[in-house]
């Protein structure tokens, strides 16, 4: 397969030079989902958690841009085939440089609209921000460099996103994205995608499920429960890399923190590997609706699929 491997400091991204095809009609009908049922849940959670951003006082809106990472529906989309919404994506950057020319212009089109003044990123972050601000011509500063710029595009320190503080509050004032309220997954669990878990009885471990903290960001602490027999069934074999065992879910259930359970929707499968759709949508402020950007197909040898060292990408296209 040709690639092209990307260096973002001290991550890398392996890009596939092929694009994947995804219906046009999927892509709308998921843009109509997030339009109608997201969007209001999210902008309540953020209500209630006092979060009042430039996006949500100025459009309505509680992000300009977000991702949709889920299971590839191409045959019609269903809600419960979602993982996750995420309102501060990752990968714009790579997008608006390396991406389509539809996605390049939907992007720039996006923050252009939205009057997007500047980028800024907290100390010791590593994103491709730096690109997205390359390309709109706009400044890309440290968060702690200068007064800031209204609006802007705004990534904190990831721990910072659990602290509900004045400081960030205020911050999120000038930003175009939630950051309070980023990691926050009440959302889904407000849309009949996923549910909380206040005890470990509550679990059926002879059905499959993902367990995710209800505050955090990325795979981290995510954990997949897939039983062998079922395993067998779905991919054909019994042994899954990614899928944890009773023993790490016990352990980790007993930290002091709230949970949220997901049904276990499988992924694509080839014989070599699983994939998602990491899909972007992007605020129209004509229409007040969020319309398809570009995205990726992210490919894995393992059920935790995310943007690892070892995971595929392919641009997707419709």
């Amino acid at each position: 397969m040709e690639m092209e491997v990307i260096k973002i400091a001290s991550w890398e991204m392996n890009l596939l030079r092929n694009q994947k095809k995804v219906p046009k009609e999927v892509l709308k009908e998921i843009g109509d989902y997030l339009s109608v049922q997201w969007k209001p849940v999210m902008k309540k959670v953020m209500i209630e958690k006092q979060e009042t951003t430039f996006s949500l006082k100025e459009f309505k809106a509680p992000t300009i841009c977000l991702r949709v990472d889920m299971a590839p529906t191409p045959e019609g989309f269903f809600p419960e085939a979602i993982y996750e919404i995420d309102a501060r994506p990752k990968g714009l950057g790579i997008s608006i440089t390396k991406g389509t020319t539809f996605t390049k212009e939907s992007i720039r089109e996006v923050f252009k609209r939205c009057r997007a003044a500047a980028v800024y990123v907290d100390t010791g972050i590593i994103s491709d921000d730096y690109l997205l601000a390359e390309v709109l011509g706009i400044p890309f500063l440290n968060l702690n460099s200068a007064k800031l710029l209204k609006p802007s595009w705004i990534r904190v320190e990831e721990e910072q996103y659990h602290q509900e503080t004045e400081t960030l509050r205020k911050i999120a004032e000038s930003s175009l994205c939630p950051l309070l309220t980023a990691n926050d997954k009440s959302p889904l669990v407000r849309l009949g995608l996923a549910e909380e878990i206040a005890s470990i009885e509550e679990i059926n471990f002879d059905e499959p499920f993902v367990l995710k903290p209800l505050i955090g960001a990325g795979c981290k602490n995510v954990e997949v429960w897939l039983p062998k027999e079922k395993s067998k069934q779905v991919f054909g074999k019994k042994k899954i890399p990614g899928v944890s065992t009773k023993t790490r879910i016990l352990k980790k259930f007993s930290l002091e923190k709230a949970w949220i359970k997901q049904p276990f929707i499988p992924p694509g499968s080839t014989e070599d590997y699983f994939y998602i759709w990491r899909l972007y949508y992007g605020w129209q402020c004509d229409t007040g609706n969020y319309e398809f950007l570009g995205g990726f197909v992210n490919y894995r040898k393992n059920l935790r699929i995310h943007g690892a060292s070892d995971a595929l990408f392919s641009f997707i296209s419709f």
